[in-house]
């Protein structure tokens, strides 16, 4: 502590946390988010293709309330924002060097 009072060395420890962690998170995230579009799109493409010549039969309206309901427990979009921004508001060193390293890893993944 100096004489201020204030731990210039902690913070610096936890923008640095804060940095390496959203770096990594946004890259991974990105790459991940590609290969997830990439292997919907193919099932997707595939059960239209096998469905099309009569090789089997899609309920739609079963996949869709399957995908409802599962947003719903989770809280849809807008529950997973209040729980990002529950854990952004903790810290404010974390949370600033974690969404600068998010978007600068996102933008490189």
């Amino acid at each position: 502590m100096t004489e201020s009072g204030f731990n210039w060395g902690l913070l610096g420890q936890q923008a640095g946390l804060g940095l390496v962690l959203g770096l990594s998170v946004g890259y991974s995230l990105k790459k991940a988010l590609k290969v997830a579009l990439v292997l919907v799109g193919a099932l997707t493409a595939l059960l239209v293709g096998l469905s099309r010549i009569g090789f089997i039969t899609v309920h739609w309206d079963v996949i869709e309330s399957a995908y409802t309901s599962a947003m719903q427990q989770a809280g849809g979009a807008r529950g997973a924002l209040d729980r990002v921004v529950a854990w952004f508001s903790s810290s404010l060193a974390v949370a600033g060097s974690f969404s600068l390293g998010f978007w600068l890893g996102f933008r490189k993944g």
